[in-house]
């Protein structure tokens, strides 16, 4: 599939049509009576396979047959399907409004008051999405429920559109109502586990793949999620099989290539890390995900400037993901890019571009822990290693405060001392790591920073120690200086974290205070 008007959005042709609404006669209703009961379960490829041989008698069982030949993505054959239909019938009106919202064929808008059938507002919904008109999507989708609240398809849709909304209370709801409809739906499977990941129900979530991928092994959307939550778990080489598989399976995704690139960079293989984002970049150059990743390879590589370009790049195309995402989330991603751009500004040394960035980033999504750690890295580059001049003190702990307030256990790492982010938690892996780092200077001034954090499942922590002697280049110039952090974090509930945040710090300094007049040891 050719990706056409901002970026790749919907790669399949989902169900549309209630059976209920076609009109079916009996003769055809009792002909196709196991594929009907296939359908109406979520299983779109059995309701195919269970389809009788012989064309249909009435014009509601050629709708049906349509209906499942497109669901599969048999789109010629679903057209040719619809000869002797009326235009203005309900059901062709549907299915052609759905090939239009994939391909972006342009129609005439429709007014909502005629949509009559739920076939017809599900299949609106895809296409005001296909416009970038995610609240008019949502509205179609719910109206299709609403008109009837059996059709599991239109369930699923809404669920779809609440995530896009970061509703996840809302889309669990309607999801709820999805399976106990189609229970076996593939996509309303693997769209359950990452309802289930953003509450941070990482074993729930994978069940949920991997039944997904049990009832559709070709759903790439199924294989990606559970690559993504066996690197959650600290598979990494499992994870990135799985998102191979993903990519196998609908290779012009970009999206999977982006993710799979990804996986391959943690593995530290960059030649098929940059292979995959490469392959993203030329199958979708209009999604910025793939330059988001590229950057942070660039950046493990030290080659900043690049670096740099496609992280800028990746900002300058964030709003094309309106298509799925809404503008709250839109401004959570940029906050993601620019908090990058400012960590990757401050390793090449300019230390006041990434002081700006980063206040960019809050500015973009305050409720954003990623950028409020990267404002508070690029204040603690300024402050004074003696403590004395005390300017960036108070805004580096305010950021590094309301970063590790503001983030989900699992979605960093309690540690100021280790500070990448990754844009999807899924990325970040359980377990327990470490950090030192020591400096010696030809002055005699020792550094050392070290670090011990983890993460499991609903409980994350971090401790961080600092140590620092200068014996000072003049009279009553030494300084010694041994801080300790403790931070602890548990998440019981989606909704509810308990964080605790301790410091222990011992000081001993001659004057080093700066005047004018310091003068050196003899």
């Amino acid at each position: 599939i050719i990706a056409t008007n901002l970026l790749q959005w919907a790669l399949y042709y989902p169900a549309v049509l209630d059976p209920s609404e076609l009109g079916m006669n009996e003769s055809d209703r009792l002909a196709a009576a196991d594929s009907l009961q296939a359908y109406g379960a979520g299983d779109l490829l059995g309701a195919l396979q269970k389809y009788p041989e012989g064309a249909a008698s009435s014009i509601g069982g050629k709708l049906y047959r349509a209906g499942v030949l497109l669901g599969v993505g048999r789109v010629d054959e679903a057209r040719a399907g619809l000869g002797g239909v009326a235009a203005d019938n309900p059901g062709r009106r549907a299915l052609e409004r759905m090939i239009a919202a994939v391909k972006f064929s342009e129609k005439e808008a429709w007014d909502p008051e005629s949509l009559a059938t739920s076939g017809e507002a599900v299949a609106e919904s895809y296409y005001l999405q296909s416009r970038s008109d995610l609240k008019g999507a949502r509205e179609a989708a719910r109206l299709a429920t609403q008109l009837t609240p059996e059709n599991g398809y239109a369930w699923t849709r809404l669920t779809e559109l609440e995530f896009s909304f970061s509703r996840t209370k809302e889309a669990t709801a309607a999801l709820e109502n999805a399976l106990r409809h189609t229970p076996r739906n593939a996509q309303a499977h693997a769209l359950k586990g990452f309802v289930l990941s953003a509450d941070n129900l990482i074993e729930e979530a994978r069940q949920s793949f991997e039944e997904a991928v049990r009832l559709d092994g070709a759903l790439g959307n199924g294989w990606l999620g559970l690559g993504l939550t066996k690197i959650k778990r600290g598979d990494l080489e499992g994870g990135r099989g799985d998102l191979q598989t993903a990519a196998t399976v609908e290779p012009t995704v970009s999206g999977f290539h982006s993710y799979l690139g990804k996986a391959f960079s943690m593995e530290d293989k960059p030649v098929d890390a940059r292979k995959d984002l490469d392959l993203a970049r030329r199958l979708d150059p209009n999604d910025p995900t793939p330059l988001l990743y590229s950057a942070l390879e660039l950046q493990q590589r030290n080659r900043t400037n690049e670096a740099i370009a496609d992280l800028e790049k990746s900002i300058e195309l964030n709003d094309n993901r309106r298509v799925f995402r809404s503008q709250q989330l839109l401004d959570q991603d940029k906050a993601v890019r620019s908090a990058n751009l400012a960590k990757i500004y401050q390793n090449a040394g300019m230390r006041d571009v990434a002081v700006r960035e980063a206040t960019r980033a809050v500015e973009n999504d305050y409720t954003n822990p990623s950028a409020h750690l990267f404002l508070a890295n690029s204040f603690d580059a300024l402050r004074d290693p003696k403590r004395i001049e005390l300017r960036y003190e108070t805004p580096w702990f305010n950021e590094l405060l309301l970063s590790n307030l503001l983030s989900p256990v699992g979605g960093g790492q309690l540690s100021q001392f280790v500070s990448q982010q990754e844009y999807s938690k899924l990325l970040e892996v359980d377990g327990i790591g470490a950090s030192f780092s020591n400096e010696w200077r030809s002055t005699g001034e020792l550094r050392s920073n070290a670090s011990v954090f983890g993460t499991a499942g609903d409980v994350s922590f971090g401790i961080d120690a600092y140590y620092r002697d200068d014996p000072g280049d003049r009279l009553n110039s030494e300084a010694n200086l041994q801080e300790l952090y403790g931070q602890f974090k548990w998440q019981p509930t989606p909704d509810d974290v308990f964080y605790f945040l301790g410091k222990w710090a011992d000081q001993q300094s001659g004057d080093n205070f700066e005047t004018y007049d310091n003068l050196p040891l003899a």
